[in-house]
């Protein structure tokens, strides 16, 4: 797991080299088509956000009506894979106000195949560690800019890890455009810059924050939300994987 056949919204990114992000999943519903990201992390498992299992109307979307797309690189090209999700996972705990516990899991039924633009990203222990500053990943089609469309071509961008406690802070200093409320808990992570630019965006959520270590990618964080794309003080937030790992392998097995 989390080592690519090819080596080699996302606000100030780059466009991402084809396979270099090969557990990437783009989820889709027939109506409006792509709403979200995932990783996949197992033959018929793929991880994504819970809050992306409810539709704009707040209603729990039903499984037969989302396609995981595996493979893909352009949302306008046919991707290796199209599998139609057979069950929903969300975690009990999720709170679609505070967003705690933002998880869920996807059963794809059948088996995915294995090819250089398809393969799974490693879950960490429950035990790892991804230390503040530690230059990680975001990858999505999410807007490149605030309300602007969604991006064809998947796009990439470094970010340095921001721990908990400094995110909750800075969600807390007031800014013109947001004075937020937002609770950042132990089982979050943040990622991006103080300065603002580089984030995340509508349309990538659910998708993966990775880092590499020893060699091989770890899906550190499960993009989640943040305030607005790219401002200062409001670095984007993610659900932290290794706080649930044992609840996704009580899930799947």
């Amino acid at each position: 797991c989390g080592k690519p056949a090819l080596e080699d919204r996302i606000v100030g990114g780059e466009k991402a080299k084809k396979g270099r992000w090969p557990w990437q999943v783009s989820l889709r519903d027939e109506e409006n088509g792509h709403f979200c990201g995932g990783s996949l992390f197992a033959k018929k498992w793929v991880i994504s956000a819970a809050h992306c299992m409810f539709n704009i109307a707040g209603v729990e979307r039903t499984p037969s009506t989302i396609t995981a797309v595996l493979g893909a690189y352009m949302l306008s090209k046919p991707a290796e894979q199209e599998i139609t999700v057979k069950r929903i996972i969300i975690h009990e705990e999720f709170n679609i106000t505070s967003l705690n516990a933002d998880i869920s899991i996807l059963d794809l039924g059948g088996e995915v195949s294995y090819t250089k633009y398809t393969m799974p990203v490693c879950l960490p222990s429950s035990d790892m560690k991804f230390r503040t500053g530690m230059n990680c990943w975001l990858t999505g089609w999410g807007r490149l800019v605030f309300n602007g469309s969604y991006s064809d071509t998947l796009q990439e961008i470094e970010v340095p890890l921001i721990d908990a406690k400094l995110c909750n802070l800075s969600y807390h200093v007031e800014i013109p455009s947001d004075a937020s409320t937002a609770n950042i808990s132990e089982d979050m992570i943040c990622a991006g810059y103080m300065e603002g630019e580089k984030d995340t965006c509508k349309g990538d959520g659910g998708g993966p924050l990775v880092c590499l270590k020893n060699g091989h990618w770890y899906l550190t964080g499960i993009i989640s939300f943040g305030v607005g794309c790219g401002l200062p003080y409001r670095p984007g937030v993610s659900v932290l994987v290794t706080a649930y790992v044992d609840w996704i392998y009580e899930k799947i097995f």
